[in-house]
């Protein structure tokens, strides 16, 4: 059984790869109601929440910048360190 379409919110950390200790602007990368490229990184079923990306989707192309989602599991694997 599938969850049908689904409107999806992007969590601020997934909006543009963060580099240092930079503060991200969210008003300054993307405003309400904006169409952007997004890529699925998890699927909860149970909860039926779907974990989007933007930075790991090329903005101008709609490209996957992480196929093979090494990025994302990397990342994901130091939060779940912490």
């Amino acid at each position: 059984e599938g969850m049908g379409s689904k409107w999806g919110l992007v969590h601020f950390t997934q909006i543009q790869e963060k580099v240092g200790d930079e503060k991200i602007e969210v008003a300054e990368i993307v405003n309400v109601g904006d169409s952007v490229w997004v890529k699925v990184v998890d699927v909860d079923i149970e909860n039926q929440k779907i974990g989007l990306s933007m930075k790991y989707v090329d903005q101008k192309t709609g490209e996957d910048l992480d196929p093979f989602n090494v990025k994302h599991q990397k990342e994901k694997e130091r939060e779940e360190a912490r």
